[in-house]
């Protein structure tokens, strides 16, 4: 389903809303990657209809955290994630106003009109990451902060001055941010086109000196040739990459405390691991290819010669080389049944 065919359909979603006798508009993201003609992953919906409100309008209405006031609602194929009007607001300019940056203070409505009181599109059509009143809103999240980084990576935007002023002088607060929240942006960070740049901002301005407590790092290094991980295809080899810029050979220690999927961080301790033991370069063989696999070698290898900054195609081609040369390449290769025994050895007579 392309963006305009979504877009139809968020739309009447809204104006279903509409006839019930409730506001609803388009709000955030969406407004702001449709305008960008980028791929809208999910709609965000501001209303002043009430949980109980939600219920009886539609046939499901999932409840994903009582934290928030917060309700997903599949509808024609689509997932709407509702939200009523933000803290005491009880109109949408107010709502909007309360929100992080002004690119994402845009809503439509269900003409698909767009109302945008803090002239986001504007700052779209400049590229331009602008928060209204930004020590003000960075205080209500300091997220937000990790947020215009993420931004810088992802949009190729800058960081308008007095927004990037208050993130500076605001910094500090990033110690209250749990975890979780925090390796959301940098999933998101890691994998832009523009990383070099916010990866520059963040350790040259030392922001990983605040984070919380449990992840911040003793000391951050700022060397400009080390954030570009064009060479690292993964998010993998990346989150590899950047906890040995936090936290160099202690990096394998110090990855327990991010919470990231296990299997993810069973590959990346791997890659941790073989960076630190081997600093002049892995000593590939058929063992150790064997028992990594083929993918995990080539990524540890990428990442082991970004983190020496050299580069050796040769190498990734021995890799592969040497995996293709393996007779037996998993133990799944070793797994036998019935089936396979009779062909081995036909004239086996079964037991009456």
């Amino acid at each position: 389903m392309n963006n305009r065919e979504q877009w139809l359909k968020a739309l009447d979603f809204i104006r279903f809303i509409n006839k019930a006798g409730f506001d609803a508009f388009i709000v955030g993201g969406a407004v702001r990657d449709f305008f960008l003609n980028r791929p809208i992953h999910d709609f965000d919906i501001v209303t002043n209809a009430s949980e109980c409100d939600m219920q009886q309008l539609f046939t499901r209405v999932i409840t994903p955290t009582r934290r928030f006031e917060t309700w997903i609602v599949p509808w024609k194929n689509l997932a709407f994630e509702v939200t009523p009007y933000r803290s005491n607001s009880k109109q949408l300019i107010e709502d909007v106003t309360l929100r992080d940056f002004t690119m994402n203070a845009l809503a439509a409505d269900k003409t698909g009109a767009i109302i945008d009181p803090l002239e986001g599109k504007k700052d779209i059509n400049t590229r331009v990451i602008r928060s209204y009143l930004p020590v003000k809103r960075l205080e209500e999240d300091p997220l937000r902060i990790m947020r215009a980084m993420r931004f810088v990576s992802q949009l190729g935007f800058i960081i308008e001055t007095d927004t990037w002023l208050a993130c500076l002088s605001q910094q500090s607060l990033l110690e209250i941010v749990p975890v979780e929240r925090m390796q959301a942006e940098m999933d998101k960070l890691l994998m832009g086109f523009k990383h070099e740049d916010a990866l520059y901002f963040m350790f040259h301005h030392c922001f990983p000196l605040y984070f919380p407590k449990k992840v911040r790092p003793q000391r951050t290094i700022d060397t400009r040739k080390h954030y570009n991980m064009n060479s690292l295809l993964s998010n993998s080899e990346r989150w590899a990459a950047f906890l040995w810029l936090m936290y160099q050979t202690n990096a394998d220690q110090y990855m327990k405390q991010w919470v990231l999927p296990k299997n993810e961080g069973k590959k990346i301790r791997y890659m941790l691991q073989m960076c630190h033991s081997y600093p002049e370069g892995v000593l590939w063989d058929q063992m150790s290819i064997y028992e990594a696999g083929e993918t995990l070698a080539l990524q540890t290898e990428r990442v082991h010669q970004w983190v020496r900054d050299r580069e050796s195609k040769e190498t990734l081609q021995y890799i592969s080389h040497l995996y293709d040369s393996l007779p037996i390449k998993s133990r799944k290769d070793l797994m036998i049944n019935g089936k396979d025994v009779i062909e081995l050895f036909p004239l086996m007579k079964k037991k009456k």
